[in-house]
């Protein structure tokens, strides 16, 4: 998780930045972490809005019931 998370936040502009942030997010949901779901979601859904994983965030994001950004 640490390895996707530090790959997003150092180089947001690479263009597997949202795709890292997403396979934490789907990490954090593996280790019953849903305040670090929603986090890596909303993260997701800020930057990167027109990416491929936005959907699947905002996806998330509903299931949790916590508002998107």
């Amino acid at each position: 998780m640490t390895a996707w998370r530090t790959l997003a936040l150092s180089h947001p502009d690479h263009p597997r930045a949202p795709a890292a942030l997403w396979r934490c997010a789907e990490i954090c949901g593996k280790l019953n972490r849903p305040d670090w779901v929603a986090s890596a979601c909303q993260a997701i859904l800020a930057r990167y809005p027109m990416s491929d994983v936005a959907a699947l965030a905002q996806s998330r994001m509903k299931k949790l019931g916590t508002p998107s950004p």
